[in-house]
């Protein structure tokens, strides 16, 4: 994985031993080495701001946080917020053309990890949901929108139509568990029911009505 920097971190320009530093640096974070990735960053703090460049593609761009949700590094994730990451950071440049603020990639590890089967990790799911608190406590912004004109609830609602397929069938009680606190917190924090959805002119609530993932939406509006 190459890499570039945002702000006064490490960039190509510094060289080869700086270019290879931050390439490492994001290795880690996949293999899931906290000490290590925390050994670099108390050296060099700078290094919490940088992004990723080259291969493989659906990194390009990211944050160290970003990647740390999308590949489940939970722990390094915790650990990157307490250390100052961005919680507000946007991919703009993303190479599949659709960029997304940290929040999303958050609310979208926690619906992701969700048990979805009995036999499915409390551990790595509690996980996930804790990562997302501790994103919305740092000062994420609940109603950033992505390149497309999505918010944060309607990506975990993606999520979850994504793993329904128009049918209740898998959702074991874990799953209505892990999931229904993921809608509750977001709506808890101010997440909008009525925003338009750009890509289908209607709100979350009307284009998802008659899906499965409506049994997480309809409290938020009898509570309204």
């Amino acid at each position: 994985m190459a890499v570039t920097a945002s702000g006064n971190a490490v960039s190509p320009a510094a060289g080869s031993r700086g270019v290879a530093l931050v390439q490492e640096i994001f290795r880690e974070v996949t293999r899931g080495e906290i000490e290590k990735v925390r050994a670099r960053l108390e050296a060099k703090p700078a290094l919490i701001a940088v992004t990723a460049t080259g291969a493989p593609k659906k990194y390009v761009n990211q944050s160290l946080l970003q990647i740390a949700l999308r590949t489940a590094q939970f722990e390094i994730a915790d650990m990157l917020v307490a250390m100052g990451a961005d919680v507000n950071f946007y991919d703009e440049a993303n190479a599949d053309g659709w960029a997304a603020p940290v929040i999303n990639d958050a609310a979208a590890a926690a619906v992701i990890r969700a048990r979805w089967s009995a036999t499915q990790s409390k551990t790595r799911s509690d996980a996930a949901f804790a990562t997302l608190l501790s994103i919305l406590e740092a000062g994420a912004d609940i109603n950033a929108l992505d390149s497309r004109g999505g918010t944060v609830l309607g990506r975990a609602v993606f999520e979850v139509d994504d793993r329904t397929h128009g049918s209740d069938a898998n959702m074991v009680p874990e799953t209505v568990a892990d999931v229904t606190r993921v809608f509750a917190e977001l709506f808890a924090r101010g997440a909008d029911l009525n925003v338009i959805m750009p890509n289908r002119g209607r709100t979350i609530l009307e284009a998802y009505r008659s899906r499965p993932v409506a049994r997480y939406l309809v409290p938020a509006v009898q509570n309204s």
